[in-house]
């Protein structure tokens, strides 16, 4: 069985933990920037890590030399020995008593390690994993947890593409959001591949809805579980979209320390107080007047609170409305909508899909989905009305409650390698041959 897709859509982490959870063996080609790897799986565990355009004396040789465990010359002699003769590159180097066995595993722990490295920077590429009972890789390797990859990759990532910052992200980070001059675009929302339109940033749909959920109060970990996100995907979430500016972790103001107390000045001259003369007999204030006075008190009292709970319903049911209301703020208005009905949608098809797993149909409604634990609340659109679910046998529609057909969004099970059982294709497969007896 082959599974490939676009790296723009869906990201490389997400890839390894779907490879991860569902234990397969098999091995997983990249096409990106730069090169072409190919990773090895054995039961969802990374074992071996190769590239076509570099050798294995090349990667080895960086690593070896790095550590200083072989020096340089000698590991140039066993690599001209090795070119000339054909014989395997390790087997000289343990041969020759450069190497013990315990180092050059290490060694081959680190170059794979590398590897997986340089594909999780790639932003644009193409990958393919073909499922396999068996793959190759050195004798006594130990397996690479995924999670263990992508830890690694968060703490080295996070010190290039996060300026400043001492350490690595951590679960329990506040981000915020930082103010783009440009337009962003959602991949899938606004189209299936970006243009070179000047001034557009294009996201895929999980970091525009990261950095919709991203309010500079929550943890990172928090916003994981409130969208269903491991924290690791989450993590290299936030990494992807401080890696363009869009996001920064959250450092609180320092408090301004109190002044010291000023030196006693010497004693003022004491201010009597204003006593008020005898008012005029013009001044004085009827009964009749007095209550008018309280009635327009109490009537300004209320018209105030019913102004307030006004605009905070407006605010629940139309935040962006409040948030943006002129009309030179269209564009920055419609920018949000997208990302508010990118984040919605998403998260609504995850927790639908997972639901087909389950119960083998789509729900009825969202609610089947809030009693199951898969969404948190009732999901809304930007204009504050309730998204419902129109299921069939293999798809879905997703609309806001009282809109246009035009407004629906189809989502279905074809072509979805977890659900579709017509997307399963084991290449060689031959068709049963009838038995024939003779007498």
């Amino acid at each position: 069985m082959a599974l490939e897709g676009d790296l723009r859509i869906f990201q490389l982490p997400d890839m390894l933990q779907v490879v991860s959870l569902q234990k397969k063996t098999g091995i997983l080609t990249i096409q990106g920037e730069q090169d072409i790897i190919a990773i090895s799986f054995l039961e969802g565990a990374v074992v071996a890590a190769d590239a076509l355009n570099q050798s294995v004396e090349d990667g080895l040789g960086q690593v070896l030399m790095g550590t200083g465990w072989v020096p340089p010359d000698q590991f140039a002699s066993v690599v001209a020995e090795h070119q000339a003769g054909g014989e395997r590159l390790v087997d000289l180097l343990l041969a020759r008593g450069l190497l013990d066995r315990p180092r050059l595993l290490r060694a081959l722990r680190e170059q794979t390690y590398r590897l997986l490295l340089l594909a999780l920077q790639w932003r644009e590429g193409e990958f393919k994993f073909y499922v396999g009972e068996e793959v190759s890789f050195e004798e006594g390797f130990e397996p690479i947890p995924v999670e263990a990859v992508l830890n690694r990759a968060i703490e080295d990532l996070s010190r290039e593409w996060i300026p400043g910052a001492p350490r690595a992200l951590d679960p329990a980070d506040r981000l915020e959001k930082v103010p783009y001059a440009g337009t962003l675009r959602v991949l899938g929302t606004d189209g299936e591949s970006p243009t070179d339109a000047p001034g557009e940033l294009w996201l895929p749909a999980d970091d525009a809805r990261l950095l919709e959920a991203t309010d500079g109060k929550q943890t990172a970990g928090e916003v994981a579980a409130s969208l269903g996100l491991v924290a690791p995907l989450a993590l290299f979430g936030y990494l992807r979209l401080a890696r363009v500016g869009l996001v920064r972790v959250f450092v609180p103001h320092e408090s301004v320390p109190a002044p010291a107390p000023a030196a006693a000045a010497a004693p003022a001259t004491p201010v009597l107080a204003e006593v008020p003369g005898p008012a005029a007999a013009g001044d004085e204030e009827t009964p009749a007047a007095a209550l008018v006075a309280v009635r327009l008190r109490r009537f300004a009292a209320l018209l105030a609170a019913a102004v307030a709970l006004l605009l905070f319903a407006s605010a629940v049911r139309m935040p962006l409305g409040i948030a943006t209301p002129f009309p030179w703020q269209a564009e920055i208005r419609e920018q949000a909508q997208r990302l508010h009905r990118a984040a919605a949608t998403l998260g609504i098809d995850r927790a639908a899909r997972a639901f087909y797993l389950v119960e083998g149909r789509y729900p009825e409604d969202t609610g089947e989905l809030i009693d199951l634990g898969l969404l948190a609340g009732t999901p809304r659109d930007a204009a504050g009305r309730a998204w419902q679910i129109v299921p069939s046998a293999a798809s879905y529609q997703l609309l806001p409650r009282g809109a246009a057909a035009g407004e629906a969004v189809t989502e279905g099970i074809t072509g979805d390698f977890l659900l579709d059982p017509d997307f399963v294709h084991f290449e060689g497969a031959e068709a049963a041959r009838a038995l024939v007896l003779l007498d």
